[in-house]
């Protein structure tokens, strides 16, 4: 409220502050104060503010993922609707603003007083890394979301086979969970056994799963005998001295 003596021209009053009126900005009074207007009544006038809707810009944040909209821009109160968003691997949460959710593509979204950037906040798919033998039955798995590290048991970081030496995976284990299913499989070195046998065809000794072709033979700690004879070493059944596993 302004005091004017009648007769008098009239000041324009301050615009309302910006805190006043929210999403709006301020135009002009009605009627024109700046017109020149002479106070010509006893009984008071009434000025009214003219406003308009402050235009809004929204910009969205796919925060990693991608986004069919960088930023919608309307008019304070007008509803927009929330667009597409999308990253391999995740689930999405919602769209947030700081920390409350505004709601999910396709959602109606009122425009705020101020420019806002809402951001796309999102959970790991989980996914498995599959650990199979070279039949293609599973030894185990290792389940994480995307992104998650990848811990695995010992059990799986050196499985046993009877008969086998394990050889390692025929692909690298990742560090952490990929954004879909990995499988990867067991390679082996077949393990022999070495048999001693005397003359008469009787096991002198064994060694089971004494190693791969290639290794060292292990060598019987005792010799044999027999009367009238002196031992002069181990051969293959054909008479060949033989030092390592034969491939």
């Amino acid at each position: 409220t302004i005091y004017v003596p009648y007769g008098e021209s009239i000041e324009a009053p301050e615009a309302p502050a910006a805190e006043d009126i929210p999403g709006y900005n301020f135009v002009a009074w009605i009627p024109d104060v700046d017109s020149g207007l002479i106070m010509d009544t006893t009984e008071g006038m009434d000025f009214v503010a003219i406003l308009e809707a402050k235009e809004i810009t929204v910009t969205f944040d796919p925060n990693e993922g991608e986004c069919e909209e960088d930023e919608i821009t309307g008019t304070y109160g007008e509803n927009i609707k929330l667009p597409e968003v999308s990253r391999e691997g995740y689930e999405l949460l919602g769209w947030y603003n700081g920390t409350e959710k505004v709601g999910v593509p396709g959602d109606e979204y009122a425009l705020p007083t101020d420019d806002v950037t809402l951001v796309a906040k999102w959970k790991g798919e989980k996914h498995a890394v599959i650990f199979v033998d070279t039949d293609g039955k599973e030894i185990g798995r290792v389940e994480a979301e995307t992104d998650a590290p990848v811990v695995v048991p010992e059990e799986l970081a050196n499985p046993e086979k009877s008969g086998y030496e394990f050889a390692g995976w025929d692909s690298e284990i990742p560090e952490t969970m990929p954004a879909e299913d990995v499988t990867i499989t067991a390679t082996w070195n077949e393990l022999f056994d070495v048999i001693y046998k005397n003359e008469d065809g009787s096991v002198f000794e064994s060694f089971v799963d004494a190693g791969v072709a290639g290794d060292e033979i292990p060598v019987p700690a005792d010799k044999p005998s027999k009367d009238g004879h002196y031992f002069d070493g181990w051969v293959d059944a054909n008479g060949n001295t033989v030092t390592t596993i034969p491939e």
